[in-house]
């Protein structure tokens, strides 16, 4: 049984732990105030699907016949379009919703007559293509991811550049997801 003195001091000894914790406390820069705030306004939000071909020119799905050097072509991505179904089948359907900003892809160039690359960018846009999405040499099967903004209108811009001004290859393209600017308001803290 404990008696008083021993109560009185593990009394003391528990104030005296909280008072040197208050001191470390106040000494270290005192107690912050937290606060949170609402966020809100645009932020991408991705959803993934699984995937489906909308490009392949080997069945004239999307688009017909092999890409040309230089010979830039759109491809409608959003609404309704053509995908690819069982035994390279043409069906209608819609992958991507009208209103997407972006496409999640796996792009597949193949048997390309010399080596090159391909660029994919928004459909419209102006001057040459600044960067190149897929790297390929000649004859290769060569495959790459990419996330490409999309027109207004909901269109991608593909555009073939090999070593020959003839060069050719065939494309493939899947889309993997999309991306939709959302205003939100998360009220999570921030």
């Amino acid at each position: 049984m404990a008696t008083t003195s021993t109560v009185r001091r593990a009394v003391r000894t528990r104030w005296a732990a909280i008072g040197a914790a208050v001191a470390v406390t106040l000494g270290a820069g005192g107690i912050g105030a937290v606060s949170a705030q609402i966020g809100s306004g645009e932020r991408p939000v991705t959803v993934t699907i699984t995937p489906r071909r909308i490009l392949d020119t080997r069945f004239g799905i999307g688009l017909d016949g092999q890409f040309t050097t230089n010979s830039p072509r759109d491809l409608q991505v959003t609404g309704d379009i053509e995908v690819a179904g069982a035994n390279n089948t043409t069906l209608v359907g819609t992958v991507v919703p009208p209103g997407a900003s972006a496409v999640l892809l796996n792009v597949t160039v193949i048997t390309p007559t010399h080596f090159g690359h391909l660029s994919l960018r928004p459909a419209g846009a102006t001057g040459l293509p600044t960067t190149a999405n897929v790297n390929f040499p000649a004859g290769s099967v060569t495959p790459n991811s990419a996330t490409i903004d999309l027109s207004a209108a909901g269109a991608l811009e593909l555009w073939l550049v090999t070593a020959s001004s003839s060069g050719t290859a065939h494309v493939v393209v899947d889309v993997l997801g999309y991306t939709f600017d959302h205003n939100h308001d998360d009220r999570y803290p921030t």
